[in-house]
């Protein structure tokens, strides 16, 4: 009798040990943004993808990457615990909302983008606004708000797919971009990348791999040591090289900027350097 509640004993120490010391359950969010995170053929790629994959497999995490609307993964980001969402950039507003981040990750130049044959004649941001001119946004996106905050006339769809499609369409004449991301939708979209021209430069930011406010600090800390140690390796070097591949640009990486384009996209010609908050 003695021997069976030892037993019994042990057993319900064991199992409020497992819920004490067991890490809560994450959630890894990510939208379709090429070429950072999109779907290929079914199955979830990209630059960014691949570094959380590596992370993934440093700390032996099989949580699956979950591809949703961008508004709605960033909305569920901003509201609960032990969310990761990547790939995005790191605003005063994200910081004031508790986010962790880990990076960068891509370093992009943002910018509008328009049809090569439309000449606006921007030479200064408050032209499209002189211009009555309509820029189109991927919906819950930093820059979206970034504008929209300045009182420009915008037009938001669920992704960059939309956006881009609406621009080749002439429903919209401006939409915003990056250097890395427009022509990487465009070939998605077997649009040809000259079909489109860099039209103002308003930004030039890192983005990274973000954690809500409230997740576990040793969740944190596993992904940013697993991140460290990749640093150590030659991941991101070999990483650079394959998406130069796949996407026809000079991919590069440092640890300052994380991965970039060393050249721009056919056609594109920087208007500005200005940098805005």
């Amino acid at each position: 009798m003695h021997s069976l509640f030892k037993l019994c004993a042990v057993c319900c120490l064991t199992v409020i040990c497992q819920i004490v010391f067991a890490q809560p359950e994450i959630r890894i969010l990510t939208t379709e943004e090429p070429p950072t995170n999109y779907t290929e053929n079914g199955r979830l790629t990209g630059i960014t993808t691949d570094v959380v994959m590596a992370i993934q497999q440093q700390i032996g995490s099989n949580t699956p990457i979950e591809v949703l609307p961008w508004a709605r993964a960033y909305r569920i980001a901003s509201s609960e615990p032990n969310i990761i969402i990547f790939t995005a950039g790191k605003t005063q507003t994200r910081v004031d909302l508790g986010f962790h981040f880990i990076g960068p990750v891509v370093t992009r130049s943002h910018i509008l983008i328009g049809r090569s044959s439309d000449n606006l004649g921007i030479k200064v941001l408050d032209d499209v606004k002189t211009q009555n001119l309509e820029i189109g946004a991927m919906r819950g996106d930093w820059r979206e708000k970034f504008f929209s905050d300045q009182g420009f006339k915008l037009q938001s769809a669920t992704d960059h797919y939309v956006v881009l499609k609406m621009l080749a369409a002439g429903r919209i004449p401006l939409a915003i971009s990056s250097d890395l991301e427009a022509p990487a939708v465009a070939r998605k979209l077997n649009l040809p990348v000259h079909t489109f021209k860099p039209v103002y430069e308003f930004d030039h930011a890192a983005s990274y791999i973000l954690f809500s406010k409230g997740t576990s600090p040793k969740i944190v800390d596993q992904w940013q040591q697993a991140f460290l140690d990749l640093q150590t390796t030659d991941f991101f070097f070999r990483t650079a090289a394959n998406w130069t591949n796949i996407l026809g640009l000079q991919v590069q990486y440092n640890k300052i900027q994380g991965f970039f384009v060393s050249h721009q996209f056919e056609s594109q010609k920087k208007v500005s350097t200005q940098q805005m908050e």
